[in-house]
This record gives C-alpha cells, structure tokens and sequence, in this order.
C-alpha cells in the first residue's frame, strides 16, 4: 500500500547513521529513509540458528503473524543499500524483531 520503494518509507530518518552512509562514510546512493510511514525501523539486524547476531546497522528484520510451516515462519526485511522491502521464511530458532501494536 506505500507504493515504490515502500522499504525507504519504513526506515527511521535519525537514530542510526547506517541508514545514510557507506562503511566508508560517504553517502549512500539509495535507501536513505523517510519514514513517511511512521514505521520507523531500524536497522537492529538479527539472530541466526547458531546463536550468533549478524548485521546490526546493515538490515532491520521483522517476524510476521503468518507460519510457513512448522518449523518456518515469514519475516519483513530492510537493507541499508536500498529502499526495498522484502520479505522471506526463516527457521523459527533464528531472532528477529517484533512489532506491538495496540488494538
């Protein structure tokens, strides 16, 4: 429903200067955030099967409501590099973010 580069719409404007600059600190050609969605995401990254966290100011990732099977669930993710929004199956062991809302 955000139409184009919906992922850029979703991402934080302040908070994390990954967001905005390269590893090399210059700025980044695409995937600045605007968050004109109020989603306000940051790029927190994720906790793999091993145990391990992996990606802490490069990508921000989400669990949905929705399984895809028994031992896989479907996650929302954000990349620095770009204004997309993907979306994937993970194994449930790994760690990713959640999203309260209030009904």
């Amino acid at each position: 429903f955000l139409g184009d580069e919906e992922g850029k719409k979703m991402k934080s404007t302040s908070g994390w200067e990954s967001w905005s600059e390269d590893l090399d600190g210059t700025k980044a050609h695409s995937g600045n955030g605007t968050n004109s969605s109020g989603f306000n995401g940051l790029p927190g990254g994720g906790r793999v099967s091993n145990g391990t966290f992996s990606n802490q100011g490069y990508s921000g990732c989400w669990w949905s409501a929705s399984e895809g099977s028994a031992v896989n669930a479907y996650n929302f993710y954000l990349y620095r590099y770009n204004g997309l929004l993907g979306r994937d199956s993970s194994d449930k062991v790994e760690g990713f973010s959640v999203r309260c809302l209030r009904d």
